[in-house]
């Protein structure tokens, strides 16, 4: 059976359809509270203020829209199937208008003007939003933020399934994360937090897996990567990469010695970084470029020492058609091989 309704004001005007046996409008004309008791399992309560509430009627007395303004609600969602409580989802807008199920539950709800939401821990912001319940789709539209103490993501469109827990962004894309560790390692860098850019995001429920597409930039202080599609694994640590990869490590002289950053540029088609061996495996057209230094192989690994200052380049492994040539003071060098190690920090 749908929840019962319950609106409480202190002046409600009430209309009749032609004829006087049917429902046409209710509204408030002062402030007013409309709440919704479940009455089967399963079914969440809400509760709305506004300051002004109108529900539209339908055949057989059943509410089929309502719209209000200046709106707060809180909706108590019923417990898992594994016991669990889920925390209140509670909103803020200037406007909101919902529509009603044949059975007389809220279908669709729809806010707009300043849109703001609370769900636990975390917090999120919009030009509108669009929460369907089934399957419980809260879709962020405008200027979308949402953000917890893990970090940030904002886009021209972010869906939140509550449900599922799966997040996904599109337009303009913008996140911060904070390090899972203190001195993880990363292919950009290590503990600082990963900031990224792209045209999409995906990040299935549980945030093990993040997935960015689309003209992707990451980067932590002087270190970024870009690529076409990007995946990060957060719990197995791995980050793979894949067309137009490019990498960017940043070396930070010592202080005393007068010295600029001087940054190893790789590029290559595809890229897969290992946290336990600390490579990066980078492969399809590979060049690397330090300085005055250009290595072009079929394949290369990159081992990097990581700290707390942040990831560099310590040894790289070209193998496969490899061609190296350096200009210095003048004079140009050039060898060739099959395979070829270059120690960073040796220069050699």
């Amino acid at each position: 059976s749908p929840p019962t309704r319950l609106l409480r004001s202190n002046l409600v005007e009430l209309r009749m359809a032609a004829g006087g046996e049917s429902i046409e409008t209710v509204e408030t004309l002062a402030p007013g509270v409309i709440e919704f008791a479940p009455n089967a399992p399963g079914q969440p309560r809400r509760r709305m203020e506004a300051a002004r509430i109108n529900v539209l009627y339908g055949a057989n007395n059943r509410a089929r829209l309502l719209r209000a303004t200046e709106v707060s609600t809180r909706t108590d969602y019923a417990k898992t199937a594994s016991g669990q409580q889920p925390p209140p989802l509670l909103t803020w807008s200037r406007r909101l208008e919902a529509r009603f199920s044949a059975a007389g539950e809220v279908e669709a709800m729809e806010q707009h003007g300043e849109f703001r939401f609370d769900r636990g821990s975390q917090r999120g912001s919009a030009d509108a939003a669009r929460l369907e319940e089934p399957p419980g789709l809260l879709t962020l539209e405008g200027k979308a933020r949402v953000w917890d103490a893990a970090g940030s993501l904002s886009a021209a469109r972010i869906v939140l399934d509550q449900e599922r827990g799966d997040v996904s962004a599109e337009g303009d894309v913008a996140s911060t994360r904070e390090p899972e560790r203190k001195g993880q390692a990363s292919v950009v860098s290590a503990g600082e937090p990963v900031h990224a850019r792209a045209q999409k995001m995906y990040m299935p429920g549980g945030g093990r897996i993040i997935r960015y597409e689309g003209r992707v930039i990451l980067w932590q202080q002087a270190n970024r990567m870009e690529a076409d599609w990007v995946e990060i694994d957060r719990e197995q640590r791995p980050l793979s990469a894949r067309g137009n990869v490019v990498s960017s490590f940043a070396e930070t002289p010592p202080t005393d010695s007068g010295r600029a950053l001087v940054y190893t540029i790789l590029r290559a088609a595809e890229m897969l970084y290992e946290e336990n061996s600390r490579t990066a495996r980078y492969s399809g057209g590979v060049t690397l470029k330090r300085g005055n230094l250009e290595v072009v192989s079929d394949r290369l690994r990159a081992v990097l020492k990581t700290g707390d200052e942040g990831a560099a380049l310590e040894t790289a492994y070209a193998e496969g058609a490899v061609r190296i040539r350096q200009q210095t003071a003048g004079r140009s060098r050039t060898g060739t091989g099959e395979y070829a190690e270059y120690a960073v920090h040796e220069e050699r």
